[in-house]
């Protein structure tokens, strides 16, 4: 910390702080007479997408680990904007956690009072999780209060998609599996498309985001009566009132 101190000019105390505050947040882990990356950051395939809009997702894992309550059920699909939100529920007590994840496996999995089922099925190392046939079949044996995953877009004609057709075809088992499907999106990824499709607004309960969308955005969600969660600078967040049980035409066909 010393030589920290030294570098940036600034008091040891100042950078015992900064660390504290960085270590809060899960972006490094305090090690004696400093600190050092968390193992989930040294991911060398899975680094670039924690680092795109780092911020902004750390603010959406905070609002959506605000849903979750001590002993609550959950699925965390893979993707960075779900790493975070495993490292804000670091906190919770009594969770099971279905995830094909590996980080946020490994991340809730250190806490003693939570039960952590870790999905099986091929290793993608560039997603981070587990994908193909058999992850869909696990994930299909399992249900959960709610769902939480990300997409690589959403848009108003379309709804959510994803250019990785591994990482949709596990979204949407868990979307089926879930009683709450609650999609983490940045605004980065507003009015956007990607490859293949993940979900009709339809499928979605609630959306979590760090900032309200444009008008025509706006105005898909509250057509299909999605509850839409805008997490302000300090953490807060901003509710519309929240629809009824979702139906799931996906359940129904496999009924």
């Amino acid at each position: 910390m010393l030589d920290l101190a030294n570098e940036l000019e600034i008091s040891s105390e100042t950078v015992r702080r900064d660390l504290k505050r960085m270590a809060d947040e899960g972006v490094v882990e305090i090690v004696r007479g400093g600190a050092t990356l968390p193992d989930v950051l040294r991911e060398a395939a899975f680094q670039h997408c924690l680092n795109l809009n780092a911020d902004l997702k750390r603010k959406i894992a905070a609002a959506a680990a605000a849903l979750v309550n001590n002993g609550d059920t959950i699925m965390i699909g893979g993707g960075s904007t779900t790493c975070y939100l495993a490292l804000a529920l670091r906190d919770h007590r009594n969770l099971r956690v279905i995830t094909n994840s590996v980080d946020a496996a490994r991340i809730l999995g250190s806490r003693g009072e939570n039960e952590v089922h870790a999905v099986g099925g091929r290793l993608d190392d560039y997603l981070g999780s587990t994908v193909g046939v058999v992850a869909v079949e696990n994930i299909r044996r399992y249900s959960a209060e709610k769902t939480f995953f990300s997409v690589g877009a959403v848009e108003a004609s379309i709804g959510l998609t994803s250019d990785t057709a591994d990482e949709v075809a596990c979204w949407q088992a868990m979307i089926e599996a879930g009683s709450k499907a609650i999609a983490l999106i940045d605004s980065s990824k507003f009015g956007k498309r990607c490859l293949f499709k993940c979900a009709s607004f339809e499928e979605i309960d609630t959306i979590v985001s760090d900032r309200s969308p444009e008008a025509p955005l706006a105005a898909s969600f509250a057509a299909h009566e999605i509850q839409f969660i805008s997490a302000d600078k300090s953490g807060a967040s901003d509710k519309s009132s929240p629809r009824g049980p979702r139906t799931n035409a996906r359940v129904q066909e496999r009924a």
